[in-house]
């Protein structure tokens, strides 16, 4: 339901105010960007996130399925109903202030310097992990991708009733 909406400089403000509307009007949840950037929002994170989930899978660390239940148990799940920076917010308990919350941020962002130091910075797989991933997921999945497919659209889809439920 998310949609990126990007208006330019030359954007009239009331335009991207209908675009809004209209999306809204179609279930659609407009994610307005402040300026243009390569990509869109969730292509942007979409790719961060897979391209850890491949070096996971290609230095060996788990396998294709142990990363897939990760991010759907873990993540995907957690993020579902707040994203990373409320979940971040929310980390520093009730009723903390603004004072407690710069506090908190600040020793959380201190704390993920040593795992980000770690992940992947590639931009290109070389043909040696290309082909290893690839043998991976086919192994993993080949038998089952249409049953899969189904069960994946049906998750998303009651997951996104019951959010709404809480809205």
């Amino acid at each position: 339901p998310a949609v990126d909406v990007v208006p330019g400089p030359l954007t009239d403000p009331e335009a991207a105010t209908q675009v809004r509307y209209w999306l809204r009007k179609l279930h659609r949840v407009p994610i307005v960007l402040g300026k243009e950037v390569p990509g869109n929002v969730l292509g942007r994170m979409r790719a961060a996130v897979w391209r850890e989930a491949i070096q996971l899978v290609v230095e060996g660390a788990a396998t294709v399925e142990e990363v897939d239940q990760a991010m759907q148990l873990g993540p995907a799940l957690w993020w579902a109903s707040a994203g990373p920076h409320l979940r971040a917010v929310m980390a520093a308990g009730p009723g903390a202030g603004e004072e407690d919350l710069e506090v908190h941020l600040s020793r959380l962002l201190g704390a993920m310097e040593a795992p980000w130091a770690g992940l992947a910075t590639w931009t290109r797989l070389d043909e040696e992990a290309r082909h290893r991933l690839v043998r991976a997921v086919v192994r993993a999945y080949a038998e089952r991708p249409m049953s899969a497919s189904a069960v994946a659209d049906d998750t998303a889809v009651a997951l996104l009733n019951a959010l709404r439920r809480l809205e």
